[in-house]
């Protein structure tokens, strides 16, 4: 009877508890964007193919710092992990149609500077460069990478269900769900939910209310990511050789796109 009654009461002030820990979260994800002037996040992910049931782990950091004039500068690299195994149980056509091409490249590297984005290949020394107005920028961030989303808080309720799913003695779990789905072009937004799960207290390499997992559902296969480490700080401790545009690098070519015709750009020295 007393353990019944127990159990009403918990219940019963879950929504309470809940909405107060989301609320300090919100705060705790403000101030860290007001304090941070450069972010280095190392991560590991791995993709969900419920088709071919591949298994492939991948390792990545991500470099981010605020300028003294307010503009950001970003490096996302992402590298395979383990050697590359052909999975067992693919259909005979699945080599002809490229499915698994053996040597394909599983690599991605992206450069973020000011309002240009670009899409590097190091091996082969061409980029693909996109400028983006201020709100286009924000918006192609956001897609990329919703969790961009919650440092927004009036914008993300505005969009999103977020609610706190649940909490235990070391992570409280998040959840994002649009509250519809849109239409981008001649199709749907893949995006379907985001759960996450972040840190209760300072633990290792994470600090407290930082993700120390997150995934993003969707229709598609969709990865997990497992945060290895956050190094925040209040000062631009990246060296600004990390966020050269390739431009001027030696021997690079550029291919700049939005105009009629994309201008290739050299640069030899």
């Amino acid at each position: 009877m007393l353990l019944s009654a127990l159990i009403c009461i918990n219940v019963g002030l879950w929504p309470v508890v809940a909405e107060a820990r989301l609320e300090q979260l919100f705060q705790n994800w403000q101030q860290a964007q007001t304090d941070t002037r450069s972010l280095v996040v190392r991560f590991t992910a791995t993709p969900d193919d419920p088709i071919y049931k591949t298994k492939l782990t991948f390792q990545g950091t991500l470099h981010l710092q605020r300028t003294a004039k307010g503009a950001f500068l970003g490096r996302y690299d992402v590298t395979l992990k383990e050697p590359q195994v052909k999975p067992s149980g693919l259909p005979p056509w699945a080599n002809e149609l490229n499915v698994w091409p053996p040597g394909a490249d599983l690599t991605s590297h992206a450069l973020l500077v000011e309002h240009d984005i670009y899409i590097l290949k190091p091996a082969e020394k061409k980029a693909m460069r996109y400028s983006f107005t201020e709100q286009e920028l924000k918006t192609t961030l956001e897609r990329w990478n919703p969790l961009v989303r919650l440092l927004d808080k009036k914008k993300v309720l505005e969009d999103y269900h977020v609610r706190v799913v649940g909490q235990d003695r070391w992570y409280t779990y998040v959840r994002m769900v649009p509250r519809e789905r849109k239409q981008v072009g001649w199709f749907w937004e893949v995006l379907e939910r985001v759960d996450l799960a972040v840190e209760n207290k300072n633990v290792d390499l994470i600090p407290n209310a930082m993700p120390r997992w997150f995934r993003v559902g969707a229709s598609l296969p969709s990865p997990s990511f497992d945060i290895v480490s956050w190094r925040m700080s209040k000062s631009a401790e990246i060296p600004a050789e990390t966020f050269t545009r390739p431009e001027l690098l030696p021997g690079w070519e550029v291919i700049g796109m939005g105009d009629e015709k994309p201008v290739v750009l050299k640069k030899s020295r």
